[in-house]
């Protein structure tokens, strides 16, 4: 899931370089809404694959803690790994803009693209090791 939050952050933080100068932050807003309002209606108007509908037919369908069973030590671990991690980036993430803007004096636009960077970075680094274990 954290994967996932990181591709949302990077592609809000595009948004908002190329159009909280022209729309503002009540534009930004409306646009996040609407692509919350698309993503509700493509989930309602495309139908589930026929390969899906079959498997919820043919396969029982497993509880949580039925999956869960004999893994609790394992996932209580993970979530207080995952709840650590969320406190140090988090902290973190929401808070250099706004320092980046206010003690450095860089413009709104400069503080978004250097958060960007930030975010970007870790993928980038996971390239770079990937490309170098196939070399």
């Amino acid at each position: 899931m954290q994967v996932f939050s990181g591709r949302i952050g990077e592609r809000a933080a595009l948004v908002n370089r190329l159009l909280v100068d022209h729309i503002g932050w009540r534009g930004l807003l409306v646009a996040a809404a609407l692509s919350a309002l698309l993503g509700l209606y493509i989930r309602r108007s495309v139908a589930e694959s026929a390969v899906c509908q079959e498997q919820r037919r043919t396969q029982p369908r497993v509880g949580l803690f039925a999956c869960m069973r004999g893994h609790w030590k394992l996932a209580l671990y993970l979530m207080l790994l995952m709840a650590a991690c969320s406190m140090f980036s988090h902290g973190w993430q929401n808070m250099c803009p706004t320092f980046l803007q206010v003690n450095l004096h860089l413009p709104a636009g400069s503080g978004t693209a250097v958060m960007l960077a930030f975010s970007m970075s870790p993928w980038m680094g996971t390239v770079a090791i990937v490309l170098a274990l196939l070399a």
